[in-house]
C-alpha cells in the first residue's frame, strides 16, 4: 500500500505541520507487468471531526465510510515500466479528474486504461460518491476487458 500526505508547513515551520490531505494506493491484483489498484481518497482530520477520531494506521488500513471522500481504480498499470509518480497521476485522475474541467486527461494522455468501478466488498460500502463509474467512460476509450 501506498499512502500518500499532504502536509502544510506554513512559512516552511515544520513545527507547525498540518495534514490537508491523505490518500491510499492498494494492490488489488494483476500480473507481474501489470496491476490493478485501488486509490482511495481520505477525509482530512483539517476538516472532519470523523478523521481526528482514528488514527491515520487505521484509517488508511481500515477505513470507516464517514472517513472515505473518493474512491477510484487503476487498472493495467505498466508496474515494470512506470513508477509511483506514474500510478499517483492516474489514481488522481480516477478520483478527481471531473473536479478540473478544461484538463485533458484521457486514455491517449495516461497511456493505459482506467476508471473500472472499484470492487468494495473488502473495505466496505464506500461515501456515495466512488469516483468514475463504467457509464462514465463513454467516449474515453476505455474498452471493458
Amino acid at each position: 500500500m501506498l499512502v500518500i500526505k499532504i502536509l502544510l508547513w506554513p512559512r516552511g515551520d515544520h513545527t507547525r505541520e498540518r495534514e490537508l490531505g491523505v490518500a491510499t494506493i492498494s494492490n488489488v491484483g494483476g500480473t507481474l507487468q501489470t496491476g490493478n489498484y485501488e486509490a482511495v481518497l481520505l477525509k482530512s482530520g483539517e476538516y472532519s471531526a470523523a478523521a481526528r477520531a482514528r488514527p491515520l494506521e487505521q484509517r488508511a488500513t481500515r477505513p470507516l465510510s464517514k472517513e472515505v471522500w473518493k474512491r477510484g481504480a487503476v487498472e493495467g498499470f505498466a508496474r515494470q515500466r512506470l513508477g509511483p509518480w506514474d500510478l499517483l497521476f492516474r489514481a488522481l485522475g480516477s478520483l478527481i479528474d471531473r473536479r478540473n474541467p478544461g484538463v485533458s486527461f484521457d486514455a491517449e494522455v495516461r497511456g493505459d486504461e482506467f476508471g473500472r468501478e472499484p470492487d468494495y466488498q473488502h473495505t466496505g460500502s464506500g461515501s456515495g460518491d466512488e469516483g468514475r463509474t463504467l457509464s462514465d467512460l463513454s467516449g474515453s476509450g476505455w474498452k471493458e476487458p
